[in-house]
């Protein structure tokens, strides 16, 4: 399969063009490996039953403040990673933690819609918690399998304007045995800061100890926090997750 592009897709289509113009037995190769059409057939089957079942899932557009709350603390509500490169040589320098919600009766919740409820409802505090623990302990299992990254964090920028959330950030690291370093918060720009002040003293000190600071969803909204204090952020990302 060499060109052929490294989805599955792609794939069936290719095999699906070698099985018209090719026996059964011929042996397709590659640089690294060697396979019988008859031994592709049976691999891409494999896959069918998955894409089956994603295709089926719902979209659940509507769910309520008690549902949400229940996710977060069953932790219902899952990261998955997504990986940053260099534009250059697309080394990768780190990993993006993206809050993901797959129901056990096979709907799905779109970030947008459990984001929302969460913070109308007062559940962005527990919401940027969960993430966070679990992105804490996944970048340490990344550090112990020797991949030295970087782990970014959504956070609205109310929970910033928290006095406590500081010690709450440090003590999540260190009982996760991860450098302070490691951890980069990407605040979303939706939103409004009653006290500023609180807020600037609460980035000033994450900056002390290390966590740099981003600006997610840039351009997209307006947010005193992000302004006022983050008039030198590490980086801005234009993404929506």
């Amino acid at each position: 399969f060499e060109g052929v592009p490294e989805t599955l897709e792609a794939k069936r289509e290719a095999f699906e063009w070698l099985n018209r113009h090719c026996r059964d037995d011929a042996i397709l190769t590659s640089t690294t490996s060697s396979i019988l059409v008859t031994q592709l057939a049976a691999l891409l089957q494999q896959h069918r039953p998955a894409m089956a079942r994603r295709s089926r899932q719902t979209r659940l557009l509507h769910v309520s403040p008690e549902e949400v709350e229940e996710a977060l603390r069953a932790q219902g509500i899952t990261i998955h990673l997504q990986p940053k490169v260099l534009a250059d040589t697309l080394a990768p320098v780190g990993v993006e933690a993206l809050a993901r919600w797959f129901r056990a009766d096979g709907g799905v919740v779109p970030p947008v819609t459990f984001v929302r409820v969460a913070e109308q409802n007062g559940l962005s505090d527990l919401l940027f918690e969960s993430v966070l623990r679990q992105s804490l302990a996944t970048v340490k299992r990344l550090e112990s399998a020797g991949f030295d990254l970087k782990v970014s964090v959504n956070v609205s920028a109310s929970s910033l304007a928290r006095v406590d959330v500081v010690e709450k950030i440090l003590r999540y690291a260190l009982e996760a045995e991860v450098d302070t370093k490691r951890l980069v918060l990407e605040v979303t720009e939706t939103g409004l800061v009653r006290d500023l002040r609180i807020a600037l003293d609460v980035l000033t000190r994450l900056r002390l100890h290390g966590i740099e600071l981003s600006i997610d969803d840039f351009g997209t909204g307006y947010s005193s926090i992000c302004c006022a204090a983050c008039r030198s952020p590490s980086s801005r990302s234009t993404a929506r997750s």
